[in-house]
């Protein structure tokens, strides 16, 4: 029989091993999840071209999203902005997706909804390339020099992460 917190407290024991869990949001602990998932879930090798068409195209989209060049919109049905999903109408392009709240995405696919969706914009443009095809060697920020692979130089980058930690700080509860 499955044991249940006292009121109040959050069930901190996994359902197979009756270890102490990770989190109190998972049933089980990593280890046991980790065992699950070795055991249930496919490899990625096994996968057909197709499945490993989807797979490549959400990791972009959600890298596109890190890096800004993607935003979450609300929902193009309802206007929800909770559990906002991307939708992609073509695998082949990662920037071109609809935005569905999870409720309005299952409906869509569930009841073959496959209308001709205005697409949602992308935010900024892919950053420009100079003439010999190489990307642009200069700070997004400052238009110096960069020394090294990425966006920003060291000192643009060292203000944007503290910028980050610190409303990373003053959004926490």
């Amino acid at each position: 029989m499955r044991q249940r917190a006292p009121r109040g407290k959050p069930n901190t024991i996994c359902s197979k091993c009756r270890g102490p869990r990770t989190s109190p949001n998972n049933r089980y602990c990593r280890s046991c999840k980790a065992e699950y998932a070795r055991t249930h879930r496919k490899p990625y090798s096994e996968f057909s071209p197709e499945q490993k068409l989807k797979v490549a195209c959400r990791a972009k989209t959600r890298m596109a999203i890190r890096r800004g060049i993607l935003v979450i919109y609300p929902c193009q049905v309802c206007g929800g902005v909770s559990n906002i999903e991307a939708h992609h109408p073509d695998y082949s392009k990662y920037l071109e997706v609809n935005w569905f709240c999870r409720i309005c995405h299952r409906e869509h696919h569930q009841k073959g909804l496959h209308q001709n969706w205005p697409l949602a914009p992308v935010t900024r443009e892919v950053r420009p390339r100079s003439p010999n095809g190489t990307q642009k060697v200069t700070c997004s920020r400052c238009e110096k020099p960069l020394d090294r692979k990425g966006r920003y130089c060291k000192k643009c980058n060292a203000e944007k992460v503290r910028e980050h930690r610190k409303k990373n700080v003053l959004q926490s509860p």
